[in-house]
């Protein structure tokens, strides 16, 4: 099995389970964020910055989405774990 998990901080955002092959394998992620993290993080934004005004509503197709920040990515294979950073811009 594979999984890859998105964190704020220590926070987990996202939880997935994906597929990956032997050798050069690739998976788009789009973003979205678990809706029972919306809260939490909230909450986290708020008490770096008690002016932010995080926007996590619900998209019209009923996902939730990273807010702009940044992020650890892992995805784990087997006994094999990466780790990458990922920094989400918000819109010009």
């Amino acid at each position: 099995m594979q999984f890859l998990k998105v964190y704020s901080d220590s926070l987990l955002v996202q939880e997935q389970q994906i597929k990956l092959h032997k050798g050069l394998s690739y998976y788009t992620y789009k973003l979205e964020m678990k809706e029972d993290a919306v809260d939490a993080l909230t909450k986290q934004i708020l008490d770096k910055e008690p002016d932010a005004d995080p926007k996590l509503k619900k998209a019209d197709n009923g996902k939730y989405y990273l807010p702009a920040g940044k992020y650890r990515m892992e995805i784990q294979m087997n006994n094999q774990k990466s780790i990458m950073l990922l920094d989400v811009k918000g819109k010009n």
